[in-house]
């Protein structure tokens, strides 16, 4: 009997310090919390602005991409238009080279006619 009353003092005597120091603990508990939601709400706020950097870069990079292509196809029209002119140049270069090259064999059968001519005069 003495052993359970001991014990009984034992643990009411323990029951009386944590009641006595439970309002410490749960103060503690709610400053710990607190610190918690900050630091919940501090990486909250760095997902979110991770994000709006995200999403100004992926626009960043899409604009990027748009100029990018619209002058690459810029210069696809520029180099069909040039392509064209340089044919049409090479065109008139082949008509007029076929045109000086049949004035050349008129000449040289001119000349040729002219040689037999005086060949044949003296």
């Amino acid at each position: 009997m003495a052993k359970e009353l001991t014990k009984k003092a034992g643990i009411s005597a323990a029951e009386g310090v944590l009641r006595s120091l439970m309002p410490e603990l749960l103060g503690q508990l709610d400053v710990i919390r607190q610190d918690i939601r900050g630091l919940r709400s501090e990486v909250q706020e760095g997902f979110r602005e991770m994000d709006r950097r995200f999403e100004q870069l992926k626009s960043e990079m899409y604009d990027k991409f748009e100029q990018s292509r619209d002058v690459v196809n810029e210069v696809g029209q520029r180099i069909a238009k040039l392509e064209g002119r340089i044919e049409g140049y090479f065109e008139t270069a082949r008509n007029q080279n076929n045109k000086i090259d049949g004035w050349i064999e008129r000449i040289v059968k001119v000349e040729v006619m002219q040689n037999s001519r005086r060949r044949k005069a003296g």
